[in-house]
């Protein structure tokens, strides 16, 4: 498949998400629209550019924290399979961690397949990530206190690029406290072909059309003769035991019950349970559910409450038990 039909493809795709999220902006809660944005040059990447930091703020702010040192801070990363997605998409859950945690939370508007395939979308998460640290006084953050969520392909960044900023300066890692992840539905293991993904589904038929998956990986994954699918950056359920013992040790997966990607995030649980007891998981496989589930009907909106209630539960605890384990990347844990 050319590269011009796959961007031609994806453009159409896009275009129907920009409605979608222009309509749910419009129409829903007003609670659910950013509260402000920032546009903030790429650095990292080879592809220099822009990106947008999307954010969504507590009730008061920027004048009601919790604690003196600032707010904490969540920084999130949509799905999409890395060719389509908008940093707004996640509105209902941003605004309930805002609303539930009195976090700010900075949704990360990484640039996209195919025209900034692998690794560019990793590496403008990293640029925002060091944004934000180099920011946090302006922002009114304590930064020693973040997390990181993410969804689908945004899930597979919610540890990637953790493990990507652990190449990062140290000046830049050490402006940021990594305290936890949860990650929704994400992708973990990309060496798995897309029929084994589908075969180990127990309702094949809720996966996902072929024709979007012909788009997203031939778009992200380029080029794809000689790709590394083992790489920890588009693999990390399989990174080295030494980049996953840096990961924040506090860990929440949500795996949905009827999805292709359920079986990876079973043997990276598997694997964090025996080799990593130290770390504290929370591993819920939500049932009834395929991928998507919390983004795609209302009909599921009493689930989703309850879910995103749980996962305001664990960031809370991140975010206020002086307990909590403390991951900075520049530090073994």
């Amino acid at each position: 498949m050319s590269r011009f039909y796959l961007r031609l493809k994806a453009g159409v795709i896009r275009q129907v998400y920009k409605l979608w999220i222009t309509s749910s902006l419009r129409w829903g809660p007003s609670t659910l629209r950013p509260s402000f944005t920032r546009t903030i040059p790429t650095t990292v990447s080879k592809e220099k550019g822009t990106i947008d930091v999307v954010f969504f703020a507590p009730e008061g702010y920027p004048n009601k924290p919790t604690r003196p040192s600032g707010y904490p801070l969540l920084v999130n990363f949509h799905g999409g399979g890395f060719c389509v997605g908008d940093p707004r998409e996640d509105a209902v859950w941003t605004s309930a961690v805002a609303a539930q945690t009195n976090a700010v939370v900075a949704s990360v508007g990484y640039r996209l397949a195919p025209e900034f395939p692998f690794p560019v979308g990793i590496e403008d998460c990293v640029d925002a990530l060091i944004y934000l640290g180099t920011n946090a006084k302006e922002l009114a953050l304590d930064t020693g206190r973040t997390a990181i969520s993410g969804f689908s392909a945004g899930g597979n960044f919610s540890f990637s690029v953790p493990l990507r900023f652990q190449r990062s300066l140290p000046e830049a890692q050490g402006k940021i406290g990594l305290r936890g992840i949860v990650s929704f539905y994400p992708s973990l293991d990309y060496t798995r072909r897309r029929e084994d993904r589908r075969a180990s589904n127990i309702r094949p038929e809720t996966e996902m059309p072929k024709t979007l998956h012909d788009l997203f990986d031939p778009s992200y994954a380029y080029p794809a003769e000689g790709f590394n699918f083992a790489s920890p950056y588009i693999s990390p359920g399989l990174a080295p035991d030494d980049m996953i013992r840096k990961l924040p040790n506090d860990i929440v997966i949500y795996p949905a019950e009827w999805d292709g990607l359920r079986a990876e995030a079973e043997r990276f649980r598997d694997r964090l349970v025996k080799d990593f007891p130290f770390k504290r998981l929370h591993f819920r496989v939500i049932e009834g559910t395929s991928h998507g589930w919390d983004k795609a009907s209302n009909r599921l909106a009493d689930k989703r409450e309850e879910v995103y209630s749980e996962g305001c539960k664990h960031l809370r605890r991140m975010f206020y038990d002086d307990e909590a384990p403390l991951t900075r990347s520049d530090s073994a844990s």
